[in-house]
């Protein structure tokens, strides 16, 4: 008998992350993988057994193909930005006749369907190699503003799309930051789209700083290490693995709101400088610029945090806290 299973999502198009990887890699760590099967394909696969069998969505599988696994509980997931459970092509009454348990990347503060949520790792890299390039003191670091991050946005609740990266980056632009920004990331996205979808804005200046392709992450962590302040805007969700990396680099987290946000690695414990949707980051920029070393203790702060989840920036069986909170939500 397995002690997990993992139902990939075969929703088409369905990248690695979506599919569950992350969970898999995640288990990987703390139990040995003897003990974890996982299933591409449940129409492929013989009679198994399992303690705990997770069932990643969106998920064609139906009572006929699941009798094939035996199993004493089952948790639903799913690794989408958005804050509602991914259904689509799933048989949803089938599923919840299953079980109540849910698992998102991030914890939904609204009740929906009577179901129990619980935090999904994320998946991150080891930056072991990286990390001896640190340097500690925040004054002496090279950029003042360091960016990156696709030119997406966010879906209010009132259904209107707010662009906040997009905003923060025009505000900069406009206010002379250009020459103190680190890397810039357009993947995806030529300056001529975001010149169409944002008229108003000038991009000409920023024309160095963006990248066509997706950029080498020892590359992008090492000249994150070199800034003092990590712009982490909201994407598709209100978090993003930049908070994480900032953490990890030591730089001070100009941040968009994250009150509303609950993860395995929870943000409540850290220290970040809040902005208010629609609000003006020059005048905080400003601020923290005049006295940089204020902020020392506090990214150090947080990277002692950090530390009581992971080893280097990753998962370890070391670190048996983030274990016992995502087992707590099982």
């Amino acid at each position: 008998m397995y002690q997990f299973c993992v139902l990939l999502s075969d929703f088409p198009d369905s990248g690695h992350n979506e599919k569950g990887y992350n969970l898999v890699n995640f288990l990987k760590v703390y139990f040995k993988e003897s003990g974890i099967n996982i299933i591409d394909n449940v129409n492929t696969i013989e009679s198994i057994s399992t303690d705990i069998l997770f069932i990643i969505l969106p998920n064609t599988v139906t009572k006929d193909t699941l009798s094939k696994i035996k199993f004493k509980k089952v948790i639903l997931a799913d690794y989408h930005d958005d804050i509602n459970p991914r259904w689509e092509n799933s048989d949803k009454k089938f599923l919840l006749s299953l079980t109540n348990c849910y698992s998102k990347i991030s914890i939904p503060n609204n009740s929906q369907d009577d179901l129990k949520f619980g935090a999904l790792p994320i998946g991150l890299r080891r930056i072991k190699s990286y990390l001896p390039l640190l340097q500690k003191n925040l004054s002496s670091r090279k950029y003042d503003i360091f960016f990156r991050g696709v030119a997406t946005s966010y879906s209010q609740k009132s259904g209107v799309l707010y662009h906040q990266r997009i905003e923060w980056i025009n505000e900069i632009i406009n206010s002379n930051y250009i020459s103190s920004l680190g890397i810039v990331e357009k993947a995806g996205y030529s300056l001529a789209d975001i010149c169409r979808q944002f008229p108003d804005m000038n991009l000409g200046e920023m024309q160095s700083k963006l990248v066509t392709k997706e950029i080498d992450f020892s590359l992008f962590f090492f000249q994150l290490q070199k800034a003092k302040i990590s712009l982490c805007a909201t994407g598709h969700a209100r978090w993003s693995y930049r908070h994480y990396e900032s953490i990890l680099a030591k730089n001070i987290i100009l941040s968009t709101e994250v009150n509303s946000v609950q993860l395995l690695i929870p943000f409540s414990e850290f220290n970040f400088v809040i902005v208010r949707d629609y609000e003006p980051i020059s005048p905080i920029i400003d601020k923290i610029l005049v006295n940089v070393k204020a902020y020392q203790e506090i990214v150090n702060e947080n990277h002692s945090i950090i530390n009581r989840y992971l080893k280097n920036g990753y998962y370890s069986r070391e670190k048996k806290l983030l274990l016992d909170k995502f087992m707590s939500y099982i």
